[in-house]
């Protein structure tokens, strides 16, 4: 449901908006695209980016998916647990009542 808090927050990040401030009531959805020629992450880097208002009714409300949202943006992210590979216990299951 994008709403002028949602063009708020796109438009502080460098974001650029098709639609004017005007035509966030909060009752439409938003597609979120990359430009051509971006190969900066879209969900981390939202500068460069293109928001334009969905021909569809949101069904989100805004301050749940804002609240999301920055979450995300403040998320790390870290390498998984690497598989063991030069070690004699590597893929080795303890069997059960030996």
């Amino acid at each position: 449901m994008a709403d002028l808090d949602i063009y708020e927050f796109y438009k502080s990040q460098g974001t650029d908006i098709y639609n004017d401030a005007a035509d966030f009531v909060g009752t439409n959805g938003c597609y979120y695209y990359q430009g051509k020629g971006n190969t900066e992450n879209k969900h981390k880097h939202l500068q460069g980016q293109t928001l334009v208002l969905a021909p569809h009714e949101g069904f989100i409300p805004s301050e749940l998916w804002l609240k999301c949202r920055k979450k995300l943006l403040a998320s790390h992210t870290y390498q998984p647990a690497r598989k063991a590979w030069n070690t004699w216990t590597a893929g080795l299951v303890p069997a059960a009542g030996a």
